[in-house]
């Protein structure tokens, strides 16, 4: 919603900013999925591997 907010109102700073925001967001979910494989990120609530999801 940031984004179009700020391309409605043709504000180039803003549209980057939101742009970025909204992306860099994906290097989180990219650690997340990327651990799927190997299982080696600590679960909360100290479970063992086979809760692992």
């Amino acid at each position: 919603m940031v984004i179009v907010h700020f391309w409605y109102r043709r504000n180039v700073t803003g549209f980057a900013f939101g742009a970025f925001w909204f992306f860099e967001n994906f290097l989180d979910i990219a650690h997340y999925m990327a651990d799927a494989r190997t299982l080696i990120l600590l679960l909360i609530g100290g479970l063992g591997p086979e809760t692992h999801d």
